[in-house]
């Protein structure tokens, strides 16, 4: 069982437990093998309080205390905070709104890949680099060698070099700056078309996603 995991039932052959992260649990064989974490849906709900236990017992206990007499908004709330310390709670619906913020997020955060790195995407790196891509064309336009580093204004007589988000400095050439651009326009592009597409997937199904990070998104810098 993971650290500070509830068992709570076995359904089908598979023991679920609840871990700490949130609405999370996990579904292992109960001889031990690796588990695999799997979103708590509402038909996985459905059937562990049906199944476990200790959701049963709870349940029962509500019900004998409304029988008793007992306010049915206090039992409710105690019944809540019984199932919720066993991690069976549903989060929040995913809404266009998280969708959107998660996308606006990404292309802020996400990064594009050109020639082996990560560069960053906010929007100051954007004006950067669109600058850079401007003086890259005249570069090109004049026959100018596309592989040698721009100056680096900062410090007269040597090479122009441009932090990733990895850390690394890469010597920013012409070359370099017109694969940029591209890069930035498709990161962009295709975030918004997989925000499209978890719109369209929502509206045909409002439980699709539990968290948005259940969405479909392009590849990003790691630790996005």
């Amino acid at each position: 069982m993971p650290e500070g995991g509830t068992w709570l039932a076995e359904i089908d052959g598979l023991a679920y437990v609840s871990i700490p992260a949130g609405a999370v649990l996990t579904s292992t064989q109960p001889a031990g093998i690796t588990a695999t974490a799997v979103r708590l849906t509402p038909q996985l709900l459905a059937q562990l309080l049906q199944h476990s236990p200790r959701a049963v017992h709870v349940q029962r206990l509500a019900s004998e205390r409304l029988q008793a007499g007992e306010a049915a908004a206090a039992v409710q709330a105690w019944l809540d905070g019984e199932l919720a310390a066993l991690g069976l709670v549903l989060g929040p619906p995913v809404t266009w709104a998280d969708i959107k913020a998660e996308r606006d997020r990404r292309i802020e955060a996400g990064g594009y890949f050109v020639g082996g790195h990560w560069y960053h995407s906010d929007t100051v790196s954007r004006d950067q680099h669109a600058r850079l891509y401007t003086r890259a064309k005249e570069v090109q336009a004049a026959g100018g060698n596309m592989d040698a580093p721009f100056p680096n204004p900062a410090a007269p007589g040597q090479p122009m070099v441009w932090k990733t988000m990895g850390n690394q400095f890469v010597p920013m050439t012409p070359a370099i700056a017109l694969q940029i651009m591209p890069a930035a326009e498709l990161q962009q592009a295709s975030l918004h078309y997989a925000g499209e597409v978890a719109r369209a997937t929502l509206a045909a199904n409002p439980n699709a996603y539990a968290s948005v990070a259940d969405i479909a998104w392009p590849a990003a810098a790691p630790g996005v």
